[in-house]
């Protein structure tokens, strides 16, 4: 290292990107946390930079020397023995005081650097694991972008002219640029990077190209509707074969869904909600992103199913490295088809941000009632996801949306996704950090001791649905003694100021009715309560002392 390049260091403000200097007097750990791997890890996957040992971190940098690490070519080859990325370290001296500088490259293109199974960067003064969405960026990095590559063949003839008119209309709507009424259609298709130099790329060939030109040079750049009364049957009754101009069918191809779309209806307060089974929003940004993230090079077509109560889109091409059904919903997809995507988000006012469709699917689906959205049935090359249109639980429904009144909250989509999990008791393991905000906030409770905790919807969800009891239920409260079973009756009638017979068999259903009976009337005559109005709807309540 050259004398004045030293000094810079010396003298840079503060530590970044891709410089770390570490005291390190007498040593420094190899292989242990916030040792010479993880850091060699770190700065790698951010793109390279040097570690310095024997410097002080802060200003003004005090040169302290090292005596760590004497032998460095076999410090060099042991990294590269458990890391398999070759780094160079040079000893410098700074008026006779040793200085070690490990100089790393950065990691492959679309490979994140591990240690011990974790990709590794760094945060504040120590390091940390990646993300999972920082990790998918990473594996993105060498995905080629098929719609932004030249279709040599196409030529402007062979792009429809009622498409070009449509683009520029949706283009104006978006930006609200008066200007772009007045550009041409070629000054409009290379500010939208469609054309370069005269040519013309696959997302112009996708959006504006005829019938004729998309089946000689992309005939797979096809949507196929089904329609079916009901989602086994193997016969459909409608089938419409999408292929044209994009532009052109998409309004068609939504019409064509809307036009069997049922109507649901939910009591709010003095008015009544309606819903349809499948949201326009969902759904567009659902064929949107089988349009942006299907492969292109794939034989075959995206396929659209309808039933009354469910839509299943499946779209050729897998999912990209990094992304699962799993955690689709928070991890911010780079799309196979980036420059079509792009295109997307600046000519559609509903979509905001390239690639970030799945989050709005889940948030608006669970809001809805309609359950999680279903990618369980992805599977290789193809990812099928499924819409449930049916509102399955109104409560539910109910509650989220008093809740987010009430406390003036917006959920995330992780909590959404956990409330909605909870509600179906379909959490199997959960830590106390995830579920904190929803305790403190009042929507969910925890019940039992620290090995067996677990999380149910606090009681207002049960009173929306008029069936308290299955709070107590949802408790855990089975196979209890007779004593045990007045004493949870006397604090079910306590908290909620009363309690009905149905209650009682909905929290106990191990007991039959008349042995609920039997146990009121014993809490009766001992004068814990009363009963109030007839038999048929009557209620308990507890005696005042």
């Amino acid at each position: 290292m050259k004398q004045d390049e030293w000094h810079r260091i010396l003298c840079a403000d503060s530590e970044n990107e891709h410089l770390e200097c570490k005291k390190a007097e007498n040593n420094f750990d190899f292989k242990n946390q916030n040792g010479l791997l993880d850091y060699v890890v770190a700065l790698a996957n951010e793109g390279g930079g040097k570690l310095i040992l024997g410097v002080t971190d802060k200003k003004p940098r005090t040169v302290i020397g090292t005596k760590a690490f004497q032998d460095t070519g076999r410090t060099s080859n042991s990294i590269y023995q458990e890391l398999k990325h070759k780094v160079r370290i040079e000893e410098y001296f700074d008026n006779g005081k040793r200085i070690l500088i490990v100089h790393i490259p950065s990691r492959p293109i679309g490979k994140p650097l591990k240690y011990g199974g974790k990709a590794r960067m760094r945060t504040g003064e120590g390091i940390r694991d990646m993300t999972d969405e920082e990790i998918a960026r990473i594996y993105h990095e060498n995905y080629p972008d098929f719609s932004a590559e030249v279709c040599d063949q196409l030529m402007f003839k062979d792009l429809d002219t009622m498409a070009l008119k449509r683009l520029k209309k949706l283009w104006h709507e978006k930006s609200n640029n008066k200007a772009v009424l007045q550009y041409s259609d070629h000054k409009m298709l290379q500010d939208l990077q469609l054309e370069e130099f005269g040519r013309f790329t696959y997302t112009a060939l996708i959006l504006l190209g005829t019938k004729s030109a998309l089946a000689r040079y992309l005939g797979c750049a096809e949507i196929i509707f089904e329609y079916r009364s009901r989602e086994e049957n193997e016969e459909y009754q409608d089938r419409v074969d999408f292929r044209e101009p994009f532009l052109l069918y998409f309004d068609k191809l939504w019409e064509k869904i809307n036009a069997r779309n049922e109507i649901f209806h939910s009591q709010e307060g003095f008015s009544m909600r309606e819903i349809r089974a499948f949201n326009e929003e969902v759904i567009r940004e659902a064929i949107l992103n089988a349009i942006a993230h299907r492969d292109y090079k794939h034989p075959s077509s995206i396929f659209i199913k309808q039933s009354p109560t469910k839509i299943i889109i499946e779209n050729p091409g897998g999912f990209l490295s990094g992304i699962t059904p799993e955690n689709i919903f928070n991890v911010p997809s780079t799309p196979r088809n980036r420059r079509l995507s792009e295109t997307f988000q600046r000519i559609y006012r509903f979509v905001d941000r390239s690639g970030q469709g799945a989050d709005k699917i889940f948030r608006k689906t669970i809001e809805e009632g309609k359950g999680i959205p279903d990618y369980s049935g992805s599977i290789g090359n193809w990812v099928k996801l499924g819409l449930n249109g049916l509102i399955l639980d109104k409560a539910f429904l109910k509650y989220l949306k008093r809740a987010t009144k009430n406390l003036n909250i917006s959920f995330s989509i992780e909590e959404l996704i956990l409330l909605e999990n909870i509600r179906v008791s379909r959490v199997k393991k959960i830590t106390k950090d995830q579920v904190r905000k929803l305790l403190d906030l009042g929507v969910v409770e925890s019940i039992g001791n620290t090995s067996g905790r677990k999380y149910i919807l606090s009681v207002k969800y049960y009173k929306y649905t008029d069936r308290l009891g299955l709070h107590t239920k949802a408790r855990g409260l089975r196979g209890l003694g007779r004593e045990t079973i007045k004493k949870l009756i006397l604090e079910h009638i306590s908290v909620n100021t009363k309690g009905y017979m149905k209650e009682f068999v909905d929290a106990f259903p191990d007991i039959t009715q008349q042995n609920i009976s039997n146990i009121l009337q014993e809490l009766k005559r001992d004068g814990k309560i009363h009963f109030y109005g007839n038999k048929t709807d009557g209620h308990w309540v507890c005696k005042s002392n």
